[in-house]
């Protein structure tokens, strides 16, 4: 995704799924660099960083649970109980714990078949399982495939945050100091934290602060 937000001189270049795999990024002054390129600024750094680490801890314990089926023809059967254990205790309301044998007896089935490595992918395995009318031999592994392949994973938040800017950033607003966009677009970003804002007693406060009332 490649975002740009404009009217003074405010841009944003941000590639969500090639720096967020980025290990020598660093935090800077005027916001991150990733080698000699600049991203943002101080509000914009805050919501970046946040939402990159949140991203990738979301994949990274995502590929530690289910990371294995995609190589269940290359790896040994040890290793392969092991993942399936640990997979099959985390979905031990779905999933029966014969998960652990079904799945190494259906890894030397597709070796046996020769299957592609292409072929051994969720997707494909899961359609191979139906077209060859063996999913009843496999119950828990066809089960494990269809959670697999409907989690809703997605990256909508972080790109929603930034093109909150485009919205904040509009030409009326075209001469805001960068103080009062960072504090409008934290506002506009934390929309729900926001609303659940107690407003009227931060009106009682402001009133009492300016009121120049003098009851005698």
């Amino acid at each position: 995704m490649t975002a740009e937000f404009g009217h003074s001189g405010i841009s944003i270049l941000m590639s969500s799924s090639y720096y967020l795999f980025q290990p020598n990024y660093r935090i800077g002054k005027l916001g991150i660099c990733v080698g000699s390129r600049t991203f943002g600024g101080p509000a914009i750094q805050r919501v970046l960083i946040t939402e990159l680490v949140k991203r990738k801890e979301i994949y990274q314990n995502l590929s530690d649970k289910f990371g294995f089926l995609f190589k269940i023809t290359t790896m040994p059967d040890a290793e392969l109980r092991e993942a399936a254990l640990k997979l099959q205790q985390h979905l031990s309301a779905d999933v029966q714990d014969t998960f652990v044998e079904e799945i190494v007896h259906f890894s030397g089935y597709m070796n046996q078949i020769k299957a592609p490595p292409e072929k051994c992918a969720p997707s494909a395995a899961l359609k191979h399982l139906r077209n060859a009318g063996i999913s009843e031999i496999f119950p828990n592994v066809d089960i494990v495939y269809r959670l697999y392949l409907t989690l809703p994973a997605t990256n909508c938040e972080g790109e929603r945050s930034f093109s909150v800017l485009k919205r904040v950033k509009n030409q009326l607003r075209s001469t805001m100091s960068q103080d009062k966009l960072c504090n409008l677009a934290l506002l506009t970003i934390e929309s729900d934290l926001t609303r659940n804002i107690d407003f009227q007693s931060i009106i009682d406060d402001f009133a009492n602060m300016k009121s120049r009332k003098k009851f005698i």
